[in-house]
């Protein structure tokens, strides 16, 4: 009899995590500290951007936050989502740099 995990599909692993639990996507024009404070309380390392209108636009991770407020010098109250997104929807992903 195979394992749960061999028999499990995207689908029925998405009902169980816990992005089934809350809405896993802010917007991009949420700032850096905003962005932390959801990912912190909902215990995730990354969130879908979106913008205005709903469209996911990105990804971006705490790492992505980390690097680039400290890049930046700023505070991540003064950083926008959208200024340190790793993922945009128009990049290829061999584009993008982990």
């Amino acid at each position: 009899m195979p394992s749960q995990a061999l028999t499990m599909t995207a689908g029925s692993a998405y009902l169980k995590s816990c992005f089934k639990t809350f809405d896993w996507k802010v917007s991009q024009d949420a700032t850096c500290a905003e962005l932390m404070a959801r990912m912190v309380s909902h215990k995730v390392g990354a969130l879908a951007v979106v913008d205005g209108e709903g469209e996911v636009t990105g990804i971006v991770s705490e790492r992505d936050v980390v690097y680039k407020v400290a890049f930046l010098n700023k505070l991540a109250t003064d950083v926008k989502v959208s200024e340190v997104r790793l993922c945009r929807r128009e990049r290829g992903i061999q584009t993008v740099k982990l």
